[in-house]
């Protein structure tokens, strides 16, 4: 180690300046590190000296750990579960609004845990990362399916429909829900109704259970998890590399299953029985999805305030997201500056949901103070605003009582934005309509629906030149 004594300009001893040699942890290269020691005052010469010593000491120990670790202190090297499931408690604390990836992190956990449990993090290498893809790609998972058999009605009290839906811990709505043959519930609000009755759930509810693969966007998301807690374990310095990284491992092999929309054909005969449905609340929405492509969450955050009959617009403003039962529903501003937006409505939305204008406004003063302090177009009796998966459920009713294939309500967007592109709308208007983040994307995500595009675009081309 090099010692040198520095002085100010009366000559008198202020410092020492140290240089000791090492190795740069990232590069291994050799490296001199330094350190200026300064002299605290009324220490006696010999005191000096003795204190040097101690810095000396102390500064060559922090030189060894730098070199060694890479940091001033030894590297942790937690069980990845431990480290999973705290980061998993950063993610509110970072952002308050992450509540529908944090629900999506907290399902993935649940594939992802077994395979690395009892595992340190600096023992996991890429082969052991790139096993798990391996597996997760091929596994199958149980998926119980729960059907109303039986009408619950004949046990409940009508006038104690609220008290008992709050005792059961659900909201009016799915018990409801529960309450109509064929309605598919989760297994936990079936089993939360016959505990509450004191009766058998097979009474009631029929239970199936099927094998199910995991889809390419469910693995996507689940890859991305499993990375996103090494990025945080490197951060963090518990490990020196992030193996889930394609650096270190094979995409994944899954297959892609086509999205289900409706043709051109289908399309239309979708938007006649809209107009010729009865339940107004249905029919608004249905609306909204085929003509405007609007995604789940923006039809139950709409708000009249939002729509403008005068100048024939609709702005997206907020989403209504369902954010599981730890936070329930969540009324949030969209994720994206590109989804906050205002569209021209099309003539038949814009006289569909005018039409709807006028019942609400009847039932607003009819239900008096329960509705006064939303402005929400769909609410429940109690003047919340509905649950966006009941969208989910009026789609599948729809389709049912029509005879339609079912497709799902991102698929009736999948529809809006296919039909858009193929009646001639310019895929950056598109683009904005969706409240894409760029027209590239809206074209990367649509040219799998596409098909036959190629050949109409060459028939539309010849009889322009030749017609």
């Amino acid at each position: 180690m090099y010692v040198e004594a520095r002085r100010n300009k009366y000559g008198e001893l202020i410092s020492y300046r140290l240089i000791c040699s090492g190795k740069d942890y990232y590069t291994g290269k050799n490296k001199q590190y330094s350190k200026t020691w300064k002299i605290p005052k009324h220490l006696t010469k010999s005191k000096v000296e003795h204190e040097l010593d101690k810095v000396k000491y102390e500064f060559e120990e922090e030189v060894e750990k730098l070199s060694t670790y890479g940091t001033l202190k030894e590297k942790k090297n937690p069980m990845f579960e431990e480290f999973a499931y705290e980061w998993l408690g950063k993610i509110l604390k970072r952002n308050e609004d992450s509540y529908c990836y944090h629900n999506d992190v907290e399902q993935h956990l649940k594939a992802i845990i077994p395979a690395f449990k009892g595992f340190k993090m600096r023992s996991i290498g890429p082969d052991k990362i790139q096993d798990f893809y391996d597996d997760i790609s091929a596994s199958t998972y149980d998926k119980q399916v729960v059907i109303v058999k039986k009408s619950i009605k004949e046990l409940i009290e009508y006038k104690q429909q609220h008290k008992i839906a709050e005792s059961i811990g659900i909201n009016r709505l799915t018990l409801r829900m529960a309450s109509n043959i064929g309605n598919q519930v989760s297994m936990a609000t079936a089993k939360a109704i016959c505990k509450y009755f004191n009766v058998p759930i097979e009474k009631y509810f029929e239970i199936t259970t099927t094998k199910c693969r995991y889809s390419k966007a469910t693995i996507a998301g689940i890859r991305r998890t499993l990375k996103m807690i090494f990025a945080e374990a490197k951060r963090s310095r518990c490990i020196d590399e992030n193996f889930t990284t394609k650096e270190y491992t094979k995409p994944f092999k899954v297959t892609t299953k086509p999205k289900t929309i409706y043709n051109q054909d289908e399309a239309k005969q979708f938007v006649k029985c809209i107009e010729n449905e009865r339940d107004l609340r249905r029919k608004a929405s249905l609306a909204m999805f085929i003509f405007l492509g609007l995604r789940k969450a923006e039809v139950a955050g709409m708000t009249f305030n939002a729509i403008n009959f005068e100048e024939n617009t609709l702005s997206v403003r907020q989403n209504r997201i369902y954010a599981g039962k730890k936070f329930g529903i969540k009324n949030k501003r969209p994720k994206t500056d590109t989804s906050i937006r205002t569209i021209s409505m099309p003539k038949k939305l814009a006289e569909i949901l005018l039409e709807y204008k006028v019942w609400w406004d009847e039932q607003k003063s009819s239900h008096g103070d329960l509705w006064a302090k939303s402005n929400l177009l769909f609410l429940q009796d109690c003047g919340e605003g509905i649950n966006p998966c009941t969208l989910a459920q009026w789609v599948t009713k729809f389709e049912i009582e029509n005879d339609f294939k079912h497709v799902s309500c991102h698929g009736l967007r999948h529809t809006c934005c296919t039909l858009m592109i193929k009646s001639g709308i310019p895929i950056k208007v598109v683009s904005y309509i969706l409240g894409h983040s760029s027209p590239a994307f809206t074209l990367q995500v649509y040219t799998q629906l596409m098909e036959g595009q190629p050949e109409e675009a060459s028939i539309t081309y010849n009889d322009f030149l030749c017609g």
